[in-house]
Order: structure tokens, then sequence, then C-alpha cells
């Protein structure tokens, strides 16, 4: 394969993914678990490391990855408040479990 096809088929590839995965304003799918979106940003960091990948297709790449990002940071920080209450709720306080 070409490297203008592979170019071609890498494009064709994010922009699919793109149009299915990602909701207006460029943020990552809702819905989307914390392994999902480190999954997908795990991909993001692989095709980055592709040494011959054109500027335009690295940047638009690298955005998902900031959106992909900050959806999991968001999630992580959910489940941290999540835990707080639970454990405010029981009586833990600020001290950790043995």
């Amino acid at each position: 394969m070409s490297q203008d096809q592979n170019h071609t088929q890498n494009t064709t590839h994010l922009s699919e993914q793109t149009n299915t995965t990602q909701p207006q304003e460029g943020s990552a799918p809702q819905g989307a678990s914390f392994e999902q979106t480190l999954g997908q940003l795990q991909e993001v960091v692989q095709r980055l490391n592709q040494a011959d990948l054109p500027l335009d297709e690295a940047l638009e790449i690298y955005d998902r990855g900031v959106q992909l990002a900050r959806h999991g940071r968001t999630l992580l920080s959910r489940a941290e408040q999540r835990v707080s209450h639970l454990r405010g709720a029981l009586g833990g306080g600020d001290e950790p479990s043995p």
C-alpha cells in the first residue's frame, strides 16, 4: 500500500471514528466507560507515535486525545466524589481504611 493510500485510509478511519463516537463540541462519547476511554486514548498515543503521520492528521488525532483525556478525568472525578460520599455515609471520615 502506498503512503498516500495509507494516509487516506487512516484519515477515513479517523473520520468514521469521530463521526460515530464523538458528539458535538468535540466531547468524548457519552456513556463511554473509563476503560473504553482509556483504550481509545491508548490507540491515540499509538497513532501519534507513527513516524509517517501527516501534520493535519496528527493534529486531529491529538485533539481527540485531549477530548478523551478530559472525559477520563471527569469519570475519575465522579468516582472520587462517589467514594467520598459513600465513606461519609458510612462514617468513614477522611481516614484510610486498614
